[in-house]
């Protein structure tokens, strides 16, 4: 477990860096909201064209050099943010993020998904992926403040690249023989048409990536209206991922059958609640209330979610392609987000916030509804 927790902390350090200079790079930029909205989305794009392709991958020329290839793109992502500040490269940096964080939440799941306690391996990688979002933004706004946005790319991929020997050390060549045979991407599909617990992690994960692209747009939006600075929009962002890491430290007690579509249903309707709160009021104080209660809601998704799927018929027999498909829920859904909610957040940033908190009430509903429809199934 520690080589794909290091994976995560690289890979998620990758993901929050651009997050409290956002606000600034769209004014050193000048581009629009639906520019940074899509700077900002890039990542998701790769994950919703790579995550199928790349569990197919790691079946094939092995996980051991996928894993070990995307701990080196993570940081590698960061550098060439640095290296060309401009908005293109900018994309293009983007994109190399999103192939590390895929392979993490696909191959790497799927190795987790192998071991004898899902819920604790899970866990430790969410609290690793905590802690790069409690480095990654921190770091990112306060060197953004001492050195403009350029230095906060260039200091945490140098940082970050150490993590690929992490890796390399931690996972060795053995691993491919705990990895199941995947039955492949068609059973993967039929799984989440018919099997309740696989269904229910795919509407999860795309409640994840509406969750993950519209609060890297709108929270610091609404922090930067009310004039706090990259610096402080950092410390903020970072100071509350401290809630995913004791989320996700005391989820992993929870056994893994335990895990049901009604445990997942909960955590996604606090999400619904946690959105509406900014959309009542504007204040900082708000947006970290929101912060705080959507972290909870997230870290609990998140741990759950993978183990969820796994305690479907099939077990963790297909869970490379099933972590692929769910990937594609997430990454398209956190590709859509901030490009549909770009436009309208300039304009009412309130209505944003509850345009996002409705959808997860539905999406909580869907959870539930279909476990309560399996049940009535089963009893006819």
């Amino acid at each position: 477990m520690l080589g794909v927790a290091a994976l995560s902390l690289a890979a998620n350090v990758g993901e929050s860096t651009i997050v409290p200079v956002l606000p600034e790079l769209r004014d050193e930029l000048a581009i629009s909201a639906v520019a940074s909205g899509l700077l900002l989305s890039m990542s998701m794009l790769a994950m919703l064209v790579a995550s199928v392709p790349l569990g197919l991958l790691g079946a094939r020329i092995g996980t051991r050099r996928v894993l070990l290839a995307a701990a080196v793109l993570a940081p590698l992502g960061l550098l060439a943010a640095a290296a060309w500040h401009a908005y293109w490269p900018l994309l293009v940096a983007r994109l190399a993020t999103g192939l590390a964080s895929s392979v993490l939440w696909t191959l790497g799941a799927s190795v987790i998904a192998a071991s004898a306690r899902r819920t604790a391996g899970t866990g430790a990688v969410i609290i690793a992926a905590s802690l790069g979002w409690l480095v990654g933004p921190a770091a990112s706004g306060l060197l953004a403040d001492v050195g403009g946005t350029r230095l906060p790319f260039l200091v945490l991929g140098l940082a970050t690249l150490p993590l690929a020997l992490v890796v390399a050390r931690a996972i060795g060549p053995d691993v491919e023989a705990d990895q199941p045979h995947g039955l492949g991407l068609g059973t993967a599909l039929e799984d989440a048409v018919r099997d309740r617990h696989v269904r229910a992690g795919v509407i999860a994960m795309g409640v994840l990536g509406v969750a993950t692209g519209a609060t890297g747009l709108l929270a610091p939006l609404a922090l930067d209206r009310n004039g706090l600075s990259s610096g402080a929009i950092g410390l903020l962002l970072a100071g509350t991922t401290l809630i995913w890491i004791a989320c996700a430290a005391g989820l992993r007690r929870v056994p893994d059958r335990r895990v049901s579509p009604a445990l997942v249903a909960a955590p996604v309707a606090l999400l619904a609640v946690a959105y509406a709160l900014p959309s009542l009021a504007s204040s900082s104080a708000t947006v970290v209330a929101f912060l705080l209660v959507s972290g909870v809601g997230r870290a609990a998704v998140n741990t759950l979610v993978f183990v969820l799927a796994a305690n479907g018929r099939r077990g963790a027999t297909n869970a490379g392609p099933v972590g692929g498909l769910m990937m594609v829920a997430w990454s398209g859904a956190g590709l859509g987000a901030p490009l549909l909610l770009g436009t309208l957040a300039d304009a009412r940033l309130g209505l944003a916030f509850a345009l996002v908190a409705g959808t997860m009430g539905l999406a909580a509903a869907g959870i539930a509804t279909s476990r309560r429809a399996a049940r009535a199934t089963a009893a006819g």
